[in-house]
């Protein structure tokens, strides 16, 4: 066995306990997989009624929408599960709703003012898309912080609806709006649609009473019944600010590390060649999103019960690292040898090139996967001080690279050099944690 069975068993409450494990991932990315199957059958129609130039705006956009939302909690979604009481749990909860909402409030005004004064994505007349950003930067925060509630409590079925209910949300609005020529305005229209799917699901998933102290109706009290008040919401936000200080920090850059090249391509070359990577860069992401998003949130579950009993961590990584490294092999190693022919067949003779940029996508995507463990035990570790300053260089480095590229004309080459340096940051994140919980088990 490579997990501590009788810890893990405790954790879980159950006599098996890796087969607990899977069929836990296998539910939540059961749905995943679902939702993008949605997004792969809708893509083809989507490239056909949306021009390039439409999806580099959009790409822009969200980009920017995405980064803000990933962090509009300020992390404490993290505590909800950190934390081991559930009035603890749940002064976390209603902490990070209420900075997201706050979040949101300084976004919007960022955004009218952004939107008046001058124009900063070349987006001409779609300035007033940027009102669509506090929106959803706010149902993203909350997003996040109800599916940490979720994850708490082992509400696999209600986090993979969420995720179909999204992407459901999103593809059927996108589509519908195109029947009316909205263009860039259809495709973010939709996206936040799509949040908002996500959102209604999981606060009905996880609102009715399901017994004990896990119950929705305990949100905001204390186990005396006692409403929730600023000063312990204080001490809670205090205990945990490495949270906001080093992990916000830190999910920013790598939300950034994600979304920033077609920001960059959009002023560097132009809204097409930003709209030709998002759309390769959509597409290659999503084995992450569907295998990496339900692994992180189960095995970040029976990390801290691991962590908390005393026990190594270090084996768990690696069987799951392991597993997500053959799993993701195959698919990148097609796509790196047939991006551009697979592209063109699927999408038409113009997306050829976002084919091209898929092939050095495929490996980052691959590298993103296999890294998902590691970078989960960071919070468990309290170590992240030491990745904080990795992830602001390798920002900074690939960006000056890609645009060093990207205004000589030779927008693969931009792309590529990005990668690289990402793919470096994937296998330092993976190295130093293996090495870090190896020390911690002696």
């Amino acid at each position: 066995m490579l997990i501590d069975t009788a810890v893990f068993q405790r954790w879980l409450s159950r006599p098996v306990s890796e087969g607990r494990f899977v069929r836990h991932v296998l539910t939540l990315a059961s749905g995943t997989l679902a939702a993008q199957l949605v997004t792969v059958a809708a893509a083809p129609l989507l490239a056909r009624a949306y021009s390039p130039e439409a999806f580099g705006i959009f790409g822009a956009l969200i980009g920017l929408g995405a980064v803000l939302g990933g962090v509009a909690g300020l992390k404490y979604e993290l505590a909800i599960v950190l934390e081991r009481g559930e009035a603890s749990a749940s002064d976390a909860l209603r902490l990070t709703l209420s900075i997201a909402a706050a979040f949101a409030g300084v976004v919007l005004m960022a955004a009218v003012l952004a939107s008046s004064l001058f124009n900063p994505l070349k987006l001409s007349d779609h300035n007033l898309l940027l009102l669509l950003l506090p929106v959803f930067a706010l149902l993203s925060g909350w997003s996040t912080a109800l599916g940490f509630w979720a994850t708490r409590h082992e509400y696999w079925a209600v986090q993979a609806q969420s995720v179909l209910a999204r992407n459901l949300g999103t593809a059927g609005c996108q589509l519908g709006l195109s029947l009316f020529a909205t263009g860039p305005l259809g495709l973010t229209t939709g996206r936040v649609v799509g949040e908002l799917f996500a959102f209604v699901r999981l606060w009905h998933g996880i609102r009715p009473a399901r017994g004990g102290s896990q119950t929705w109706m305990h949100f905001g009290r204390t186990s005396n019944g006692d409403r929730t008040n600023g000063s312990r919401l204080q001490a809670l936000a205090a205990k945990h600010r490495e949270l906001p200080l080093y992990q916000a920090p830190r999910a920013f850059l790598r939300s950034a590390t994600v979304h920033l090249p077609v920001l960059l391509l959009t002023g560097c070359a132009s809204p097409i060649v930003a709209g030709l990577y998002w759309f390769a860069a959509r597409l290659l992401r999503m084995p992450v999103e569907m295998a990496g998003n339900a692994v992180r949130r189960v095995f970040f579950k029976g990390a801290v019960a691991l962590h908390q009993e005393g026990n190594s961590t270090r084996p768990f990584l690696i069987s799951v690292t392991a597993l997500l490294g053959v799993a993701g092999l195959a698919p990148m190693l097609v796509l790196a040898a047939k991006g551009p022919e697979l592209f063109a067949f699927a999408f038409g003779e113009e997306w050829r090139i976002a084919g091209a940029y898929a092939r050095w996508l495929a490996v980052w995507s691959w590298l993103e996967l296999i890294a998902a463990p590691a970078g989960m035990l960071v919070s468990v570790y309290s170590i992240q001080r030491s990745f904080f300053w990795v992830d602001v260089t390798a920002l900074l480095t690939g960006a000056a690279a890609l645009m060093l590229a990207a205004w000589s004309g030779r927008y693969e080459l931009a792309i590529g050099l990005y990668v690289a340096v990402m793919a470096s940051r994937c296998l330092h994140q993976i190295a130093f944690v293996l090495a870090r919980t190896g020390d911690a088990a002696k």
